[in-house]
């Protein structure tokens, strides 16, 4: 019995030596599938380990690294995998809800992606002032950041950077920032933006009783957006407030922003300078509050504002404008200005603004018309509805200018001009055509045309009505060379046609262009870029 008990045994471990070996018990070679031709291979089921016969085999388990698609939530997984993505090609994930501390750079053509809730933030430690991310484009390659809350301290939220070249797409991303600029963009070839939101975390309170002028990126959120030499940049769905100088500030681009809001900004919504720009439905909203003006231009006057003008929309350095659907209201000053360069503007809406709906000087063309069957309108303005110096040629049709309140230029100095007027056009220096104006219910006057001691050959009037009290004028032209029948196609209101008729001399008119020192400063970011506001690459 012990002798065949030994033999079974020896021939269980004969059986054994020879499956390990690769052998069958007869000697021939055994299949490299373990001997069934049909199995599957080691790890079929996918679980990252080879099965075989039952047992758990000596295979390697290969482990996923982050940023291969899998979520981080640390500041050095972050790091790592933005660092092997511009390698890998692969996505970079910041894990839902995951709060992530630090400076992050996102190489050229990676993609960067939140999950709800993820928040990328500066440091809490004092004196960080790198951008929470930098941006790099180059080439032809799109770097991409999407779905993050950037909250920032620094001196940009994020910075995106090229060298001439290369484009970024940033998409449903919300940057609050405590100091500096939200987002700052330069030398590129290409930049989007699709539902961005950027808030600079001050109350319109605040800002009210502040002085724009002092505004100082070093300690406060100064700017939301500023792109310098951009290259093609389309804005949708962008909202930008709450910032103590400019909402948004776009040198050298060429800019095509559809749907979109500027709301509370200090000193100015928006300040393009050298651009061409398309705005189609952008509203742009100041500090002023409705019946809450703190410059009462009376005769029983009290003023109380000692800063410097400020902006709705300021178009500068000759930019080209063409807006659809552009509302700009409540400007402490002025709604839309612009200083050289071309202006079209269809169903544009400019309401209580303090200085002039629009103001326009030296421009080579200047239209504003109505849209989709609808006037433009201007209204309860001060100083202006429009008020047009030296331009080149001007055409305003299908037009609605009422309720201008007394206002002032250069007010409390010697050559402060009072005003109230619904268009006024001072020494054009080429064609005027008015086609379809209704100008109501103007503190002064409705139409004031200041010829600058030209003929009015080149002045087209017609359909034109004018409407408004007592002490209101309607249509006068003055410093004109052959003015016979010039008003032939006004109508006026009573008493206004009466009033007309009993001026004697000349009602004053704009004495001059704005000096540019008026205007937003703008010309260091010009020259020297995003440095030009602060350092988006200041020393660690």
């Amino acid at each position: 019995m012990m002798q065949r008990g030994i033999g079974i045994v020896l021939a269980c471990l004969a059986a054994v030596c020879a499956l390990r070996c690769g052998t069958n018990l007869d000697g021939s070679t055994a299949p490299e599938d373990g001997g069934r031709g049909d199995a599957p291979p080691a790890d079929a089921t996918g679980d990252g380990a080879g099965d075989v016969d039952g047992t758990l085999a000596d295979a390697p388990v290969e482990l996923e690294v982050p940023g291969d698609g899998m979520p981080v939530c640390n500041q050095g997984d972050l790091e790592s995998a933005l660092a092997d993505a511009q390698t890998t090609g692969a996505e970079v994930v910041v894990g839902a809800g995951c709060v992530v501390e630090g400076t992050f750079t996102v190489p050229a053509g990676v993609r960067l992606r939140g999950e709800a809730g993820a928040v990328l933030a500066t440091p809490a430690d004092e004196g960080v002032r790198r951008p929470v991310l930098t941006v790099q484009a180059a080439g032809t390659q799109t770097t991409s950041v999407t779905g993050l809350t950037i909250r920032s301290s620094s001196n940009y939220g994020i910075a995106v950077r090229g060298s001439g070249a290369g484009r970024a797409q940033l998409k449903d991303l919300a940057v609050e920032a405590s100091r500096g600029v939200g987002v700052g963009a330069e030398n590129l070839s290409g930049l989007e933006l699709t539902n961005v939101t950027l808030d600079g975390l001050h109350t319109a309170g605040e800002l009210r009783s502040s002085d724009p002028s002092a505004a100082d990126p070093d300690g406060e959120a100064t700017h939301g957006l500023v792109i310098v030499h951009g290259g093609r940049v389309t804005l949708e769905g962008v909202t930008i407030r709450g910032f103590a100088a400019i909402g948004g500030v776009m040198i050298d681009d060429d800019i095509a922003w559809s749907t979109g809001v500027v709301e509370d900004s200090g000193l100015a919504g928006l300040v393009t300078h050298a651009a061409t720009v398309q705005l189609t439905d952008v509203a742009i909203r100041g500090l002023r509050m409705p019946h809450a003006f703190p410059i009462e231009t009376t005769y029983d006057e009290t003023r109380s504002w000692t800063g410097p003008p400020t902006f709705g929309a300021a178009f500068l350095g000759g930019s080209t404008v063409e807006t659809t659907g552009l509302v700009v209201e409540r400007g402490l000053h002025f709604g839309v200005a612009q200083q050289g360069g071309e202006a079209t503007h269809a169903g544009l809406a400019v309401r209580e603004c303090g200085a002039a709906a629009v103001w326009a000087q030296g421009v080579r063309s200047f239209e504003l018309r109505g849209a989709t069957g609808a006037p433009a309108l201007l209204e309860n303005n001060r100083f202006a509805g429009v008020a047009l110096i030296e331009p080149e040629a001007v055409t305003i049709a299908d037009t609605d200018v009422t309720g201008t309140e007394w206002g002032c230029q250069d007010c409390g100095t010697l050559e402060e001009v009072r005003a109230g007027d619904g268009i006024q056009v001072a020494r054009p220096k080429g064609a005027v055509s008015i086609h379809g104006a209704q100008l109501l219910n103007n503190a002064r006057i409705g139409l004031l045309l200041d010829m600058g001691g030209t003929g009015m050959g080149a002045v087209d009037l017609a359909g034109i009505t004018v409407a408004g009290g007592e002490r209101s004028y309607g249509a006068y032209a003055q410093n004109a060379v052959d003015d016979a029948g010039w008003d032939e196609d006004i109508s006026r209101t009573d008493p206004l046609g009466f009033n007309d008729g009993r001026i004697d001399g000349e009602i004053f008119a704009i004495g001059r262009p704005l000096p540019a020192k008026a205007f937003p400063a703008v010309s260091r970011i010009a020259r020297d870029g995003l440095v030009g506001v602060i350092d988006p690459e200041p020393p660690h």
